[in-house]
């Protein structure tokens, strides 16, 4: 609806008794409002809505009012422009009463060609930082979402607001209106507003393998690219001997750590080369883990080199919650903020592996976290890369099918007195930056330019775009095969998966019969009044015991968590075969699980390898 148009509005739907004073009010109206060359087909529109009998006593009336209105328009313009740059090009919205909704759509129209403004899943952001510090520890780009005073900022920058003053009786200058702000931060729709998945800090590539170089937004990727240095680029057609030349460079850097194998040797190379690649790498990454016998083996110092490399700093160490709940919280703040990368450093208790960051590690493009000071799951998108340090890290729940073991074996007893070529590494990886970035990205290319050729096998299980590039390159450029670092491979054993094999063979001699028995019934079983306080021998259950309380936190002295050890059962034991044999849970929905422990080879009850009551009993 036009200007003119809710002006006849209000004529037309005025009463009889009310319609001079109305047509005199929207005549005013429309000189304050509507440019000089249209006032006389303004006051022809406006008489229009007059009743034919009474127009010809009106329209003097409405005359005046509409030279009033102009006269009064033209004056606030001088006064708006006595202070004020002589041209103003910032797009004008109105705020009037009644109609926030219009209001809401032009600030829109006007905020969508800010060039720091995006939208992510469906909110509003923009990058803050980008700045590098001295010692390169400050200043990473980070994602920020808006909230009503950001945008109240920016609105102010980029439009020109203008609200009916009813003291001067015209439009005057305003300030953005929070509530119009507040329900364009709600409305969760922004068309035409650039989507934004990360941002990179160095040249990149893209899914078909061109290079993103320069600074700016990534169409082809959603990525924004903010190089901190001027960067070399690659040979532009490089061959697989350019590649091997530029590997040769990368397997100088971290040449000197003690690693068990060749393989091992690539892990770093790998994260750096993942990081340089990430926007052409749909779906997930796996974990790089540093795993070290002793101190002072270098395994932070691996990752803080790989990441100095890519993004010019050093990360700083991110604490590793052991509560999930806490981990989750983290997660979700992490990925509000979106870090190209971030580094668990030392892990306490050297365990690694939990529920929502095995999802993470896994998730395709967007995971639902739960965000701190929220009740609702927020979904957001997760293309972080993440690595993990400690010494003798045990890998928990799923992470062994979801990580690369980087491991370091020092021969010496202090690691850190063995003299280096590079004794300042971080600081000799700064000066080098930019020939180190060129060589990752010919080893990249090298390989795309090649045909992109497999010369590794596939990672399946959500890491197949990953597997496809990194390993493949390395391989191209004359590297081992980092594959044969997955967890999996080198014969890393689930905690979990052993501790719910002690529980299913003491539930097989528990149960002999295959009767079935309840959470509760089988810890009461282990769990005796006299076992708890600690005047029971030896029964043949220790193993099984042990195995509980690996999988529930168990306090001595008490029975461990009846409801804990039940959500274990369900939710990752529940037909899950290990060691030749699988646990059944009978009970319809919302009953009592009976648990029971069935052998694959050995008939049950007279019945099959599938369960007591076949294979959903």
């Amino acid at each position: 609806m036009t200007a003119l148009e809710r002006l006849v509005g209000t004529v037309a739907g005025a009463t009889p008794y009310a319609v001079g004073e109305a047509l005199s009010k929207a005549a005013y109206r429309a000189g304050v409002e509507l440019p000089e060359a249209e006032h006389a087909t303004a006051l022809d529109a406006l008489l229009g809505a007059v009743p034919e009998d009474a127009r010809a006593g009106l329209r003097g009336k409405a005359a005046i009012g509409l030279q009033r209105g102009a006269k009064r328009a033209a004056s606030a313009l001088r006064a708006v422009e006595d202070g004020a740059p002589a041209a103003d090009t910032r797009p004008l919205v109105r705020v009037r009463k009644g109609e926030g909704h219009e209001a809401v759509a032009e600030a829109l129209a006007a905020l969508r060609p800010d060039p720091g403004l995006y939208q992510r899943q469906r909110s509003l952001v923009f990058v803050a930082g980008g700045e590098v510090a001295g010692d390169g520890a400050a200043g990473a780009p980070v994602i920020r979402e808006l909230c009503v005073a950001t945008l109240w900022e920016r609105s102010s920058r980029a439009v020109r607001w203008m609200a009916w003053d009813d003291r001067k009786g015209c439009d005057a200058p305003a300030n953005p209106p929070k509530d119009v702000l507040a329900a364009i931060l709600a409305r969760g729709e922004y068309p035409g507003l650039r989507p934004l998945v990360g941002v990179i800090e160095s040249p990149t590539l893209r899914p078909d393998g061109g290079l993103v170089f320069g600074h700016g937004y990534d169409a082809a990727t959603h990525f924004l690219c903010c190089p901190s240095e001027n960067f070399m680029p690659p040979v532009p057609e490089p061959t697989q001997a350019d590649g091997a030349a530029a590997m040769a460079e990368l397997r100088h850097v971290f040449g000197e750590f003690e690693h068990v194998s060749e393989a091992d040797k690539m892990v770093p190379i790998a994260l750096l080369l993942t990081l340089l690649a990430r926007p052409a790498i749909a779906g997930p990454v796996p974990c790089f883990v540093f795993d070290s016998s002793t101190r002072g083996g270098g395994k932070t110092l691996q990752a803080d080199t790989a990441a100095l490399i890519a993004t010019g700093r050093v990360p700083p160490p991110e604490n590793y919650p052991e509560a999930e709940d806490e981990l989750e919280k983290r997660l979700g703040s992490i990925a509000m903020s979106a870090p190209a990368f971030i580094k668990w450093d030392n892990l306490s208790g050297g365990k690694f592996g939990a529920a929502p960051i095995d999802g993470v590690t896994t998730a395709q493009d967007t995971y639902a976290f739960r965000i701190l000071g929220q009740t609702a799951r927020v979904e957001l998108p997760w293309r972080t890369v993440q690595a993990a340090t400690g010494n003798n890290v045990q890998l928990c729940a799923d992470m062994p099918r979801r990580a690369l073991v980087c491991r370091v074996v020092p021969s010496v007893e202090n690691p850190e007195t063995i003299a280096h070529e590079h004794e300042d590494l971080l600081g000799w990886c700064r000066a080098e930056r930019v020939r180190l970035v060129r060589a990752g990205l010919t080893v990249l290319r090298a390989w795309y330019v090649a045909g992109r050729p497999i010369l590794c096998p596939s990672w399946r299980g959500g890491f197949e775009r990953w597997s496809e590039i990194i390993p493949n390159a390395i391989a191209f450029a004359g590297g081992a095969d980092v594959l044969a670092c997955r967890a999996t491979v080198k014969g890393e054993e689930e905690p979990e998966k052993v501790a719910l094999g002690m529980v299913l063979e003491g539930l097989a001699r528990m149960d002999p019969a295959g009767r079935g028995l309840t959470s509760r019934e089988i810890l009461e079983l282990l769990y005796t009044k006299d076992r708890l306080r600690g005047e029971a021998g030896p029964d043949g259950y220790e193993a099984m015991r042990e195995g509980v309380e690996q999988l529930v936190t168990t306090r001595q002295g008490t029975m461990p968590n009846v409801k804990a050890f039940g959500e274990k059962l369900r939710f990752h034991g529940k037909d899950r075969v290990i060691g030749g044999r699988r646990l059944f849970g009978s009970g319809a929905h919302g009953k009592v699980t009976r648990w029971v422990s069935v052998s694959l080879t050995t008939p049950v009850n007279g019945g099959t390898s599938e369960g007591p009551e076949g294979p959903h009993g």
